[in-house]
């Protein structure tokens, strides 16, 4: 246990310079989440990027419109995996490509792409489609 403590510490700091500076955004929260399953909906995007990005992208912002959500379903249907339509959230994010992409501009500011999670039996947040 001493071995792995100071190991842990680690990677608790460099979590926690990746994501400094990230602005987390709560707006129009007319529905039935609470604000604290918003921000853990935040969180898992925030881990799942920067867990799956080796290009170097920065996550600038991360949001949460409702009125935008509303809108975004009155366009698209309701995925299968959603099993109960309270437990889905869409996300919206604003980042910055790193210096590794090829396909992209580097240092090109990528906004509203769209997370889309649901919650699983674990009532832990799962992302189950992304884009734009």
């Amino acid at each position: 246990m001493k071995k792995i403590f100071p190991i842990i510490l680690i990677l608790l700091f460099i979590s926690a310079c990746r994501h400094q500076g990230l602005e987390k955004i709560i707006l129009n929260k007319e529905n039935h989440l609470t604000e604290n399953q918003i921000e853990q909906a935040m969180d898992t995007v925030t881990t799942y990027f920067y867990e799956n990005s080796s290009f170097g992208d920065k996550l600038i912002d991360i949001s949460y419109d409702s009125d935008k959500e509303k809108e975004f379903w009155k366009h698209n249907k309701l995925p299968k995996e959603v099993v109960n339509e309270s437990d889905k959230i869409v996300l919206f994010s604003t980042y910055k490509a790193g210096k590794y992409r090829t396909a992209a501009t580097p240092d090109a500011i990528y906004e509203n792409y769209m997370y889309i999670l649901t919650k699983t039996n674990s009532n832990d947040w799962e992302i189950i489609d992304q884009g734009y």
